[in-house]
């Protein structure tokens, strides 16, 4: 007989080496969002840095470089984070589940943004700028439905993790985990959003949570293996430790 364990999926030598190398990335990418965020260290004041007493100095590759490096900052942290929940997601619920899942959520969080975008509903009056990534249909920002995928997908996770630890809760107490953590986030995620130039304008937060309460219920079918390493609790815990630095001394 077959344990779980054992049916746990295992990565081709070579895909666990670049998993491993996208996930040191991520919290290095968090250790310097944690860094630059609250000290507002941006593209623009790297370039004021470099230009000093030479009004063409930040024109060189590597200032050039660094200064693109910045401005892309936010959009790569939430596709480190992407790529790496989606990884974590197919080893422990299987390929199917993970593609579906991904693409319920992205195309869930995409169509809200849109909609949203059109007409204000039903997140609020807002305006997004291109801060992270170009925008489809020039309304949303690729970066977008990503983070919101992640964001969901790993209160998702992370609530699975919490039952493992304690004991069984029914899927309503569960989708109120997933939307608790979805809201949280979203409040959190409010001040960065406006001060960074994500989106101007309003948004209310606590639909988000309820975006998140009823997206839990559509995330069927998968967990092929137990949950190896709390990689999506660390993942959301980021996101939310960097945007409240950023509350506490931006």
């Amino acid at each position: 007989m077959t344990s779980r364990t054992d049916a746990q999926p295992k990565f081709a030598p070579h895909l666990a080496q670049w998993a491993l190398v996208l996930w040191v990335l991520f919290l290095l990418w968090s250790a310097l969002a944690a860094i630059l965020f609250p000290l507002k260290i941006g593209d623009l004041a790297v370039t004021r840095w470099l230009a000093g007493d030479s009004p063409t100095a930040h024109q060189t590759g590597p200032g050039l470089a660094l200064a693109w490096l910045l401005r892309q900052f936010d959009l790569i942290w939430i596709v480190l984070a992407f790529a790496n929940l989606y990884l974590f997601t197919v080893r422990t619920d299987g390929l199917a589940a993970a593609r579906r899942w991904f693409a319920i959520l992205l195309g869930s969080t995409f169509f809200l943004a849109c909609l949203n975008a059109a007409t204000g509903f039903p997140f609020g009056d807002c305006f997004y700028s291109q801060r992270l990534g170009i925008k489809f249909f020039g309304w949303v920002p690729v970066g977008l439905p990503l983070f919101w995928t992640v964001v969901i997908l790993s209160a998702f996770h992370a609530a699975r993790l919490l039952v493992a630890k304690t004991r069984p809760l029914s899927p309503a107490a569960m989708a109120a985990v997933v939307g608790s953590l979805t809201g949280l986030t979203a409040w959190n995620l409010e001040k960065i959003a406006l001060l960074r130039h994500y989106w101007r304008g309003e948004s209310w937060f606590p639909v988000w949570g309820l975006v998140g309460f009823l997206l839990y219920f559509t995330l069927r079918g998968g967990r092929v293996a137990p949950v190896p390493l709390p990689q999506p609790l660390i993942i959301l815990g980021a996101f939310n430790f960097v945007f409240l630095l950023f509350h506490l001394f931006a």
